[in-house]
């Protein structure tokens, strides 16, 4: 990041601000996931990089959330999914989907949450680190629900397509 910063690489700027921010995410030190965030959309919006913009939106989400700050995790997860979609960055669009489960299960929905992780776990776009954040979601509410919530969350998630499962999903948070 400092010779990106040295010489004036934007995007090698943004690149290692959003990496810095998903390692943060994944240590759980919320806090810093949020700085960095907020420190790669702005780099990351003057470069015109959309891709990367809606990883820094999943990083902003999953960052909010590790703070409880639901509204703000929602907006930007939601946005996160709808430039991914208007890209066809469907892997990045699923990690989008996957933190919008953790979302549903800090929020009181666990049964939505079964639902999405299922479906983003099966898909065969899921990136290693989308299932694995999905399967961890799946092995933590399983226990929390019935095995008859669960068995009809993941029946449900089974028979969608990724459109009808995008098109579920609240407006407003």
């Amino acid at each position: 990041m400092k010779l990106a910063q040295t010489i004036d690489y934007r995007p090698g700027l943004s690149l290692s601000l959003l990496n810095l921010g998903t390692l943060a995410h994944w240590r759980g030190d919320a806090e810093a996931a949020l700085h960095l965030a907020q420190q790669a959309m702005p780099v990351t919006q003057e470069i015109n990089d959309h891709r990367n913009l809606a990883w820094a939106l999943v990083n902003l989400g999953n960052a909010h959330l590790g703070l409880g700050h639901y509204a703000e995790a929602a907006r930007h997860l939601h946005e996160a999914v709808r430039l991914a979609l208007a890209l066809r960055a469907i892997p990045r669009a699923l990690a989008a989907l996957t933190s919008i489960a953790a979302l549903k299960a800090q929020t009181g929905n666990p049964a939505q949450a079964v639902e999405l992780a299922t479906f983003c776990l099966a898909h065969a776009a899921s990136q290693k680190e989308t299932r694995r954040d999905a399967a961890t979601l799946l092995d933590k509410l399983t226990p929390q629900l019935p095995s008859a919530a669960i068995n009809a969350a993941q029946a449900q998630a089974n028979t969608k397509t990724l459109e009808q499962i995008v098109a579920a999903l609240p407006i407003a948070w």
